[in-house]
């Protein structure tokens, strides 16, 4: 069985959730499409027990990071799958924002592998969750547009066309990935100064309370590959802006205080 824990940076920690989740506690989804029960706007700890619902024999590993100029020594999660799935055949995995601001799940992923049916029933099975007013269907990529309440989102063509490109997410302090952050420990300095225009949740407010799900069905021969991702982008977007201001913020600082210092420094004796 391959292990996706080790296919991801970061600290993982299973057994008993060390993390204080009361502290960061999101707000309750209201009906947002799900995958196993997650949704983009659960807190983690509501997504942690959906996920141990999965199997209550298994844990529910999680993906940590530390922010010492924030947290202190208290590490935040980012990422938690279930402990008990074999990836090669079923990769689930939850994506979490990050403080300041309150935690909440903003991506819910799962990619099923051999999957024995014909692509018709995949496709009604689909069409039964997520519902049949899909937003845009390429060969058997189809894309739905949900507004936060789990309610489908009346857009323009036009809107369509703006918001699908905005669909992806500017991850912590590295460039637009879905995945989680590359470096485990976040200090002063990494933020790149400007949040990018494309991600900018004060651009395109149409686009920033949608959330999307896209389903792609590849494979053959009654042996199917089904991907579904549900993503919160303009959730995301807000609560890195804030992290992002965050560290912002401190660089000003530490660049403010080494003018005072180099202020008050003597020049060296000419």
């Amino acid at each position: 069985m391959t292990n996706i824990y080790n296919c991801f940076p970061g600290r993982w920690a299973t057994g008993a959730f060390i993390l204080a989740f009361g502290l960061y506690a999101g707000i309750a989804a209201a009906a947002a499409p799900d995958i196993l029960d997650v949704r983009p706007g659960m807190s983690p700890a509501d997504a942690y027990n959906a996920l141990r619902a999965v199997d209550p024999t298994h844990r529910v590993t999680v993906a940590q990071i530390q922010i010492p100029e924030l947290l202190g020594n208290t590490p935040a999660a980012y990422m938690m799958a279930p402990e008990n799935l074999d990836t090669l055949k079923d990769n689930v995995y939850v994506n979490i924002t990050l403080p300041p601001s309150p935690q909440q799940v903003w991506g819910v992923h799962r990619t099923l592998t051999g999957i024995h049916t014909t692509r018709d029933q995949i496709v009604a099975s689909l069409l039964q969750k997520y519902g049949s007013n899909y937003v845009s269907q390429l060969y058997f990529r189809f894309v739905w547009a949900f507004t936060e309440d789990g309610q489908p989102a009346n857009l323009s063509k036009a809107d369509v066309n703006a918001c699908e490109y905005r669909m992806g997410a500017a991850t912590e302090l590295n460039v637009p990935v879905i995945g989680p952050p590359i470096k485990t420990v976040m200090t002063s300095g990494h933020a790149p100064g400007k949040f990018p225009d494309l991600f900018d949740p004060g651009q395109f407010p149409q686009c920033q309370s949608l959330v999307w799900v896209i389903a792609a069905i590849s494979g053959g021969d009654l042996n199917w590959i089904l991907y579904v991702d549900i993503t919160y982008p303009g959730l995301q977007h807000r609560t890195t802006k804030a992290l992002w201001s965050f560290f912002n913020g401190r660089d000003t600082q530490q660049q403010q205080q080494n003018l005072n210092q180099a202020e008050h420094t003597a020049v060296p004796k000419l």
